[in-house]
Protein backbone atom coordinates (compact mmCIF):
# COMPACT_ATOMS: atom_id res chain seq x y z
CA UNK A 1 0.00 0.00 0.00
CA UNK A 2 2.78 2.40 1.11
CA UNK A 3 4.61 1.55 -2.72
CA UNK A 4 1.45 2.55 -4.35
CA UNK A 5 1.11 5.99 -2.73
CA UNK A 6 4.63 6.58 -3.12
CA UNK A 7 4.17 6.15 -6.81
CA UNK A 8 1.28 8.37 -6.76
CA UNK A 9 3.13 10.81 -5.25
CA UNK A 10 5.74 10.73 -7.56
CA UNK A 11 3.57 10.87 -10.39
CA UNK A 12 1.69 13.72 -9.10
CA UNK A 13 5.21 15.70 -8.82
CA UNK A 14 6.25 14.82 -12.27
CA UNK A 15 3.17 16.07 -13.95
CA UNK A 16 4.03 19.65 -12.26
CA UNK A 17 7.64 19.90 -12.58
CA UNK A 18 7.05 18.99 -16.44
CA UNK A 19 3.88 21.46 -16.30
CA UNK A 20 6.54 24.52 -14.91
CA UNK A 21 9.00 23.85 -17.40
CA UNK A 22 6.89 23.79 -20.42
CA UNK A 23 7.02 26.66 -22.62
CA UNK A 24 4.17 28.94 -22.78
CA UNK A 25 2.55 30.33 -26.21
CA UNK A 26 4.58 32.93 -27.86
CA UNK A 27 3.91 36.27 -29.01
CA UNK A 28 3.90 38.45 -31.76
CA UNK A 29 3.83 41.81 -31.16
CA UNK A 30 3.55 45.64 -33.08
CA UNK A 31 5.86 48.17 -30.89
CA UNK A 32 5.58 50.49 -30.12
CA UNK A 33 1.53 49.33 -29.50
CA UNK A 34 0.59 53.05 -29.70
CA UNK A 35 1.63 55.61 -31.86
CA UNK A 36 0.61 59.35 -31.76
CA UNK A 37 1.21 61.55 -34.28
CA UNK A 38 0.26 64.07 -37.33
CA UNK A 39 -0.25 64.37 -40.66
CA UNK A 40 3.34 64.51 -42.74
CA UNK A 41 5.16 62.76 -40.06
CA UNK A 42 7.08 59.48 -40.62
CA UNK A 43 7.01 56.64 -38.21
CA UNK A 44 8.45 52.83 -38.07
CA UNK A 45 6.87 50.40 -36.27
CA UNK A 46 8.74 46.47 -35.76
CA UNK A 47 6.75 43.98 -35.94
CA UNK A 48 8.50 41.72 -33.24
CA UNK A 49 8.82 37.85 -32.12
CA UNK A 50 8.71 36.92 -28.76
CA UNK A 51 9.03 32.63 -28.80
CA UNK A 52 8.65 32.64 -25.24
CA UNK A 53 10.98 29.16 -24.71
CA UNK A 54 9.54 27.83 -27.99
CA UNK A 55 12.08 27.60 -30.93
CA UNK A 56 11.26 29.60 -33.88
CA UNK A 57 11.59 28.35 -37.31
CA UNK A 58 9.79 30.19 -39.77
CA UNK A 59 6.92 32.98 -39.39
CA UNK A 60 4.46 34.87 -41.34
CA UNK A 61 2.11 37.83 -41.40
CA UNK A 62 -0.62 39.84 -43.06
CA UNK A 63 -1.14 43.13 -41.50
CA UNK A 64 -4.55 45.17 -42.21
CA UNK A 65 -4.26 49.35 -41.90
CA UNK A 66 -6.38 52.29 -42.76
CA UNK A 67 -5.20 53.05 -46.41
CA UNK A 68 -6.60 57.01 -46.06
CA UNK A 69 -4.51 57.35 -42.46
CA UNK A 70 -1.54 55.88 -43.51
CA UNK A 71 0.93 54.41 -46.48
CA UNK A 72 3.92 52.43 -46.22
CA UNK A 73 7.24 53.58 -47.41
CA UNK A 74 9.20 50.61 -46.70
CA UNK A 75 9.67 47.19 -45.41
CA UNK A 76 13.13 45.68 -43.88
CA UNK A 77 14.15 42.42 -42.22
CA UNK A 78 15.07 41.99 -38.78
CA UNK A 79 17.44 40.25 -37.36
CA UNK A 80 15.09 38.01 -35.60
CA UNK A 81 15.58 34.38 -37.21
CA UNK A 82 18.97 34.85 -37.85
CA UNK A 83 20.53 36.25 -34.10
CA UNK A 84 23.08 33.48 -34.35
CA UNK A 85 24.07 33.75 -37.64
CA UNK A 86 22.26 31.59 -39.73
CA UNK A 87 21.01 31.85 -43.44
CA UNK A 88 17.62 33.09 -43.86
CA UNK A 89 15.62 33.70 -46.77
CA UNK A 90 12.31 35.77 -47.44
CA UNK A 91 9.65 34.48 -49.05
CA UNK A 92 6.89 36.94 -49.39
CA UNK A 93 7.58 40.77 -48.55
CA UNK A 94 5.06 43.37 -50.36
CA UNK A 95 2.78 45.81 -49.13
CA UNK A 96 -0.73 47.00 -51.09
CA UNK A 97 -1.41 50.75 -50.00
CA UNK A 98 -4.61 50.92 -52.32
CA UNK A 99 -6.10 48.58 -49.91
CA UNK A 100 -3.61 49.09 -46.68
CA UNK A 101 -2.22 45.30 -46.78
CA UNK A 102 1.49 44.22 -46.13
CA UNK A 103 2.39 40.88 -46.27
CA UNK A 104 5.93 39.04 -44.82
CA UNK A 105 7.14 35.89 -44.87
CA UNK A 106 10.68 34.70 -43.84
CA UNK A 107 12.49 31.20 -43.00
CA UNK A 108 16.23 30.30 -41.90
CA UNK A 109 18.12 27.53 -44.22
CA UNK A 110 21.13 25.50 -43.86
CA UNK A 111 20.34 24.97 -39.79
CA UNK A 112 18.62 22.32 -38.05
CA UNK A 113 17.52 24.58 -34.72
CA UNK A 114 15.21 27.56 -34.17
CA UNK A 115 15.80 30.43 -32.01
CA UNK A 116 14.16 31.10 -28.76
CA UNK A 117 15.60 35.00 -28.08
CA UNK A 118 12.86 37.86 -28.44
CA UNK A 119 13.86 39.93 -31.71
CA UNK A 120 12.73 42.16 -34.43
CA UNK A 121 10.88 40.17 -37.48
CA UNK A 122 10.67 42.91 -39.87
CA UNK A 123 10.25 46.61 -39.53
CA UNK A 124 7.68 48.83 -41.77
CA UNK A 125 8.09 52.14 -41.90
CA UNK A 126 5.33 54.80 -42.78
CA UNK A 127 4.06 58.55 -43.72
CA UNK A 128 1.11 59.91 -42.04
CA UNK A 129 -1.91 61.07 -44.95
CA UNK A 130 -4.70 61.91 -43.02
CA UNK A 131 -6.14 62.05 -39.83
CA UNK A 132 -7.95 59.73 -37.40
CA UNK A 133 -7.59 56.77 -35.75
CA UNK A 134 -6.67 53.36 -37.42
CA UNK A 135 -5.37 50.02 -36.03
CA UNK A 136 -2.63 48.00 -37.42
CA UNK A 137 -3.79 44.51 -37.07
CA UNK A 138 -1.85 41.31 -37.38
CA UNK A 139 -3.53 38.70 -38.65
CA UNK A 140 -2.65 35.15 -40.70
CA UNK A 141 0.09 34.78 -38.66
CA UNK A 142 1.91 31.50 -38.42
CA UNK A 143 4.95 30.52 -36.28
CA UNK A 144 6.64 27.27 -37.10
CA UNK A 145 9.64 25.31 -34.88
CA UNK A 146 12.07 22.86 -36.65
CA UNK A 147 9.51 20.14 -36.73
CA UNK A 148 7.24 22.43 -39.12
CA UNK A 149 4.33 22.62 -36.49
CA UNK A 150 2.35 25.94 -35.97
CA UNK A 151 3.48 27.11 -32.75
CA UNK A 152 0.79 28.13 -30.19
CA UNK A 153 0.84 32.32 -30.82
CA UNK A 154 -1.03 35.12 -28.88
CA UNK A 155 -0.99 38.32 -31.29
CA UNK A 156 -0.63 42.02 -30.13
CA UNK A 157 -1.87 44.55 -32.20
CA UNK A 158 -1.19 48.29 -32.44
CA UNK A 159 -2.96 52.09 -33.06
CA UNK A 160 -2.32 55.06 -34.92
CA UNK A 161 -4.21 58.12 -33.43
CA UNK A 162 -3.30 61.10 -35.84
CA UNK A 163 -3.99 64.52 -34.34
CA UNK A 164 -5.66 63.20 -31.09
CA UNK A 165 -4.76 60.80 -27.90
CA UNK A 166 -5.48 56.86 -29.30
CA UNK A 167 -8.25 55.45 -26.97
CA UNK A 168 -7.63 51.70 -27.52
CA UNK A 169 -5.26 49.89 -24.95
CA UNK A 170 -3.08 47.60 -27.32
CA UNK A 171 -0.88 46.14 -24.39
CA UNK A 172 -3.75 43.49 -24.33
CA UNK A 173 -3.59 40.54 -26.64
CA UNK A 174 -6.11 40.49 -29.05
CA UNK A 175 -6.20 37.52 -30.08
CA UNK A 176 -4.45 33.67 -29.89
CA UNK A 177 -3.76 31.76 -32.41
CA UNK A 178 -3.83 27.75 -30.95
CA UNK A 179 -2.99 24.51 -33.12
CA UNK A 180 -2.37 20.86 -31.55
CA UNK A 181 1.32 20.23 -30.56
CA UNK A 182 0.72 16.36 -31.63
CA UNK A 183 -0.15 16.95 -35.56
CA UNK A 184 2.40 18.11 -38.15
CA UNK A 185 1.02 20.60 -41.11
CA UNK A 186 1.91 22.10 -43.81
CA UNK A 187 0.11 24.81 -45.70
CA UNK A 188 -1.38 24.16 -48.76
CA UNK A 189 -1.27 27.20 -51.57
CA UNK A 190 -4.54 27.55 -53.36
CA UNK A 191 -5.32 29.03 -56.63
CA UNK A 192 -6.43 32.63 -57.14
CA UNK A 193 -10.13 32.64 -57.67
CA UNK A 194 -10.67 36.45 -57.82
CA UNK A 195 -8.19 39.37 -59.06
CA UNK A 196 -10.21 42.19 -58.22
CA UNK A 197 -9.75 44.58 -55.00
CA UNK A 198 -10.78 42.72 -52.09
CA UNK A 199 -10.92 44.40 -48.47
CA UNK A 200 -9.34 42.69 -45.95
CA UNK A 201 -11.86 40.92 -44.12
CA UNK A 202 -12.02 39.21 -40.43
CA UNK A 203 -8.54 37.96 -39.70
CA UNK A 204 -8.78 33.83 -40.26
CA UNK A 205 -6.01 32.31 -38.18
CA UNK A 206 -6.05 28.72 -37.99
CA UNK A 207 -5.37 26.65 -41.32
CA UNK A 208 -4.74 23.21 -42.41
CA UNK A 209 -1.38 22.11 -43.63
CA UNK A 210 -0.20 19.61 -45.77
CA UNK A 211 3.45 18.44 -47.41
CA UNK A 212 4.40 19.65 -50.95
CA UNK A 213 7.28 19.11 -53.07
CA UNK A 214 9.00 22.47 -54.74
CA UNK A 215 8.17 21.48 -57.69
CA UNK A 216 4.81 21.84 -56.85
CA UNK A 217 4.73 25.00 -55.99
CA UNK A 218 7.09 26.08 -58.05
CA UNK A 219 10.47 26.85 -55.23
CA UNK A 220 13.65 26.59 -56.70
CA UNK A 221 16.69 25.21 -54.78
CA UNK A 222 17.93 28.26 -52.65
CA UNK A 223 21.47 28.73 -51.78
CA UNK A 224 22.98 31.63 -50.16
CA UNK A 225 20.66 34.38 -48.53
CA UNK A 226 18.79 36.20 -51.34
CA UNK A 227 17.64 39.48 -51.40
CA UNK A 228 14.15 40.34 -51.68
CA UNK A 229 12.79 43.93 -52.56
CA UNK A 230 9.77 44.69 -50.75
CA UNK A 231 7.33 46.58 -53.37
CA UNK A 232 3.99 47.44 -53.77
CA UNK A 233 1.20 45.77 -55.20
CA UNK A 234 -0.56 47.76 -58.05
CA UNK A 235 -3.83 45.62 -57.36
CA UNK A 236 -5.23 42.73 -54.34
CA UNK A 237 -5.68 39.12 -54.69
CA UNK A 238 -8.00 36.83 -52.62
CA UNK A 239 -7.40 38.04 -49.23
CA UNK A 240 -4.23 36.05 -47.45
CA UNK A 241 -3.41 34.52 -50.54
CA UNK A 242 -0.15 35.66 -50.57
CA UNK A 243 0.35 34.69 -47.14
CA UNK A 244 -0.42 30.87 -47.97
CA UNK A 245 1.74 31.21 -50.30
CA UNK A 246 4.36 32.23 -48.24
CA UNK A 247 4.17 29.92 -45.43
CA UNK A 248 4.06 26.90 -48.19
CA UNK A 249 7.19 27.88 -49.59
CA UNK A 250 8.79 28.47 -46.54
CA UNK A 251 7.90 25.18 -45.76
CA UNK A 252 8.97 23.14 -48.88
CA UNK A 253 12.61 24.74 -48.14
CA UNK A 254 12.80 23.42 -44.88
CA UNK A 255 11.31 19.84 -45.82
CA UNK A 256 13.54 19.83 -49.23
CA UNK A 257 16.59 20.47 -46.93
CA UNK A 258 15.54 17.65 -44.67
CA UNK A 259 14.82 14.88 -47.49
CA UNK A 260 18.39 15.63 -48.76
CA UNK A 261 19.98 15.73 -45.37
CA UNK A 262 18.15 11.98 -45.33
CA UNK A 263 19.93 11.01 -49.17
Amino acid sequence: MMKYSNSILFCILLYFVVASTAASASEISIVPGVIDTEVGETFTINVSVDPKGNEIYAAQYDLKFNSDILKVQNMTKGTFLNQDGADTIEIVTRFNNTIGHVEYGVTRIGVETGVTDLGTLTSISFVVIGTGTTDLVLFNVVLTNPNVTMVDTVIRNGTCAVGSTPTVTSATPTATVSHSSSSNRVMTPTPIVDTKTTPVGTPTVTKTLSEQSPSEVGVPEQSGTPVVTPAETPSASTSGFGAVIGIGAILVVIISKRKRRQI
